[in-house]
């Protein structure tokens, strides 16, 4: 199925506060003007309505070829790219998790070992793992999602993770390793996130993603 969302942004340019759609699973069998919209780069996009600025509304969205049998999971947000095999890894593991839930009846599990599975991180990406897919050409790392998606053994829990509340939303900080490591050292970075967010007119994911480009090569240099 396909599901929208309700998606909220404050302009950085002028401060106006609007709702858009935020696609987070298409059914491009059910809809395909969306396989269009989604491979031109047009979905999940939006403009300002008062100042006309351009937002791409970065994140998660599963591409779901019915007819096809083909899932791909497509990662947007910055934060993603920073750590793809961790990325890689968790999804696949959602993805799984989805596959093997009891309340899925067994002829509908038994459809999905015909699937393929992939995880990817632009949209060039997904054009390139769909011609792939469809052309019978399955690379290692499309073969190798697919079988841990299918995978049905129990395996050793991840340990539990983190996350920072910030203005009332929680952000995870698997993808922040160093702000992870600095906070656990120092709580009251997090008024400095706030500081950095307030002074920008920017919000938590975006500061902290530059943040912790600069605590790495802060620490890269102390290293050398």
């Amino acid at each position: 199925m396909t599901r929208i969302d309700d998606y909220k942004i404050t302009c950085l340019r002028c401060g106006q506060v609007f709702s858009t759609a935020s696609y987070e699973s298409v059914n491009v069998s059910m809809a395909p003007r969306l396989k269009d919209d989604f491979l031109s780069g047009k979905l999940n996009t939006t403009a300002c309505p008062k100042c006309n600025k351009q937002y791409t509304i970065g994140g998660t969205t599963l591409y779901h070829d019915v007819q096809n049998k083909i899932m791909i999971y497509v990662l947007l947000a910055e934060q993603y790219s920073n750590d793809k095999n961790e990325a890689i890894r968790e999804f696949t593991a959602v993805l799984r998790e989805c596959l093997s839930s009891s309340a899925l009846a067994s002829n509908i599990r038994d459809d999905f070992e015909q699937y393929h599975f992939d995880i990817v991180f632009s949209i060039d990406e997904l054009k390139e793992s769909l011609s792939n897919i469809e052309t019978g050409i399955y690379n290692e790392k499309i073969a190798t999602i697919t079988n841990d998606v299918l995978l049905t053994e129990e395996k050793e829990l991840p340990p539990p993770e983190k996350f920072i509340d910030i203005r009332g939303e929680k952000v995870s900080l698997k993808y922040f390793p160093k702000l992870a490591e600095l906070l656990d050292v120092d709580p009251s970075l997090k008024n400095e996130i706030l500081d950095t967010m307030q002074k920008n007119n920017a919000d938590a994911i975006n500061t902290m993603l530059v943040m912790e480009k600069v605590a790495k090569m802060l620490d890269d240099q102390i290293k050398k």
